[in-house]
C-alpha cells in the first residue's frame, strides 16, 4: 500500500511539473504599434473613450501567450473585449486576460526590493582628492528609505541607489496580456476594444456679433483632450454628444487647428448623425493625437445668424421676511433659434460659447461667454454674457405684514435706471415661493411658472422707470 501511494504521488507530482513546464513554454508573441492595421477612438462627454483597434498576427495552433503593448494607461480592465476576425475561419478561445500597469518609477522599484539588498554609493573628499564609498544594506522601508547596514540602521541615507536588476513584475509601459487557445494555425486579426479614462471632448463656439445688423457669424470646434498616458497615431476619431450612463467610476497644451471650410453649415472635416439616443460626429480624416495634447477640429460654420439682445433682472428666491434694499446691474443676454431658417439647424453639443465684437478700429473685443447645453435642432438658445454697465436697479421691500400663521403679504418696488442714449426694455423676473398671488401691481405682468412672475419694463433714455407690486402668499 505504501508503494502504491508513493508511485501515485510521484505520478501526481510529475503531472503538476509537466503542467508548470508546459505553461512556462507557451510561445509568447509581442504586438506593438507597428502591427496596427486600424485604430478608431470614440470619445464621450464624461472624460472617457472607447478604443477599437485591429492588429494582425500569425499564431501556431495550441496555447499561446500574447503581449499587447502601446495601450492607454487608464483602461477599465473589465471593459476589455478581444475578438478574432479577418483572415480565415479559425477561432481562438481566451483563457486568461490581464492588464498590467505597474510601471517603473522610484517607488515601485524600491517597493520591489523591500527586505532585499541595495547599494548606496557617494563621493567623499580626502587628502588626495575624492573617493567613492560603496555600502550595501537591507531595505526595510521607503518614503523615506530605512536601511539596515552592517554598522547600524540609517534613515534616508546619502548616496546614489543601485539595484542588481529590474524586477520582472514592472513594465516600462502598460501592457495587455492574454493566454489563448488557438484552434487553427494561421493569420489572425486581433480586434481589441476597451474603455479608457482621461480622454475627453467638448464643443467650443466662437460668435462674432454685428450689432448694427443684429446678426452674427459662428464657428464651432471639437476640442479633444488626451491625458490617457499614450499617443494615438493615425487614429479615426468619433465624438458622441449626450449623457451616457455609466455605473463604474474611473479615476479622472499644445493647440492645433485643422482646416476650416467657411460658409457651410457643417464642415467637410466632420460628418454627423444619430447613434442610439445620442448624436455622433465622425471626423472625416485620420490624425495623430499625442499624450497631453489638446487638439481642435473645426466642424461647423454659419453666417448672418439672427439674434435678439435682451436685458434681464432676476431676483433671488428669498424666504419671505423683511429684506434690505438690493442694488445690482441688469444682465445682458442674446438668444437665437437653432433652425435651418436661421442658417443653423444642426444639433449643438454642450460647450462654451465665446462672444466677440469688432470695435470701430477693427479690433476684436471679448464681450462674454456662457455654457450651452446639448440642444437639438429648432430649439432656442439663450446666452448670458454679463452685466450691462449702464443699466442698474434698486429692489426694495416697502411693506411686510404677517396675516396669520404661515400667511403674509409683502410689497416691492423695483427702480430701473438707464444711462444709455437710447431707450431699453428690461425683463424683470420676480422669484416667489409657496402658494402666492399678486394682489396689486403698478402695471400688468404675467405668471411664467409656479415660481416666476414677469414684467417687461420700458426704460427711457437717460431716465428711470419704477415697477411695484404686492404679493400674498401662504407656506
Amino acid at each position: 500500500m505504501k508503494i502504491f501511494w508513493l508511485i501515485f504521488g510521484l505520478v501526481l507530482i510529475g503531472d503538476v511539473l509537466v503542467g508548470v513546464e508546459s505553461r512556462a513554454e507557451h510561445p509568447t508573441f509581442i504586438l506593438d504599434r507597428g502591427d496596427q492595421k486600424s485604430l478608431v477612438m470614440t470619445v464621450y462627454n464624461g472624460n472617457f473613450a472607447l478604443i477599437q483597434e485591429t492588429r494582425d498576427i500569425e499564431l501556431p495552433r495550441g496555447l499561446v501567450a500574447v503581449e499587447y503593448r502601446d495601450v492607454a494607461r487608464f483602461i477599465e480592465p473589465s471593459s476589455l473585449i478581444l475578438r478574432s476576425g479577418g483572415h480565415g475561419d479559425g477561432k481562438f478561445l481566451v483563457l486568461e486576460q490581464s492588464y498590467q500597469r505597474k510601471l517603473i518609477n522610484r517607488n515601485s522599484l524600491l517597493t520591489s526590493y523591500l527586505g532585499k539588498k541595495i547599494t548606496y554609493s557617494r563621493n567623499v573628499a580626502n587628502q588626495t582628492g575624492e573617493e567613492t564609498v560603496v555600502r550595501e544594506g537591507e531595505l526595510l522601508a521607503i518614503n523615506p528609505e530605512i536601511v539596515r547596514f552592517p554598522e547600524g540602521v540609517e534613515i534616508d541615507p546619502e548616496g546614489t541607489i543601485s539595484v542588481p536588476a529590474l524586477p520582472e513584475n514592472l513594465e516600462l509601459k502598460p501592457v495587455l496580456k492574454w493566454l489563448l487557445d488557438n484552434k487553427v494555425k494561421g493569420f489572425r486579426s486581433l480586434q481589441t476594444s476597451y474603455l479608457t479614462d482621461n480622454i475627453g471632448w467638448q464643443a467650443d463656439y466662437v460668435v462674432m456679433l454685428d450689432e448694427n445688423k443684429m446678426n452674427f457669424d459662428l464657428d464651432s470646434w471639437i476640442t479633444i483632450n488626451n491625458q490617457s498616458g499614450t499617443e494615438f497615431k493615425d487614429v479615426k476619431i468619433q465624438v458622441v454628444a449626450g449623457e451616457v450612463n455609466r455605473k463604474s467610476v474611473i479615476v479622472r497644451p499644445e493647440m492645433r487647428r485643422l482646416s476650416m471650410v467657411a460658409g457651410s453649415s457643417l464642415s467637410a472635416e466632420v460628418q454627423a448623425g444619430p447613434v442610439f439616443e445620442y448624436h455622433q460626429y465622425d471626423l472625416s480624416r485620420r490624425t495623430d493625437l499625442k499624450d497631453g495634447e489638446t487638439k481642435q477640429i473645426h466642424f461647423q460654420h454659419a453666417d448672418n445668424v439672427e439674434y435678439v439682445k435682451t436685458y434681464r433682472l432676476t431676483s433671488q428666491s428669498y424666504n419671505y421676511q423683511m429684506q434690505e434694499a438690493e442694488k445690482s446691474n441688469v444682465d445682458v443676454r442674446i438668444s437665437f433659434v437653432n433652425s435651418a431658417r436661421n442658417r443653423l439647424g444642426q444639433p449643438f453639443p454642450q460647450g462654451n460659447v465665446r462672444v466677440y465684437v469688432l470695435d470701430e478700429g477693427g479690433l476684436l473685443r471679448f464681450v462674454g461667454e456662457d455654457l450651452v447645453k446639448h440642444t437639438p435642432a429648432n430649439q432656442k438658445i439663450d446666452l448670458e454674457l454679463g452685466a450691462a454697465f449702464d443699466i442698474t436697479s434698486v429692489r426694495e421691500q416697502t411693506y411686510f405684514r404677517r396675516l396669520r400663521e404661515r400667511q403674509a403679504e409683502a410689497s416691492y418696488v423695483i427702480e430701473l435706471t438707464n444711462s444709455k442714449k437710447e431707450a431699453v426694455d428690461v425683463i424683470v423676473e420676480e422669484k416667489l415661493q409657496g402658494d402666492w398671488q399678486i394682489i396689486e401691481e403698478s402695471e400688468p405682468g404675467k405668471r411664467v411658472d409656479s415660481r416666476t412672475y414677469e414684467y417687461t419694463v420700458s426704460v427711457p433714455a437717460a431716465g428711470s422707470k419704477t415697477v411695484s407690486y404686492t404679493v400674498w402668499w401662504q407656506y
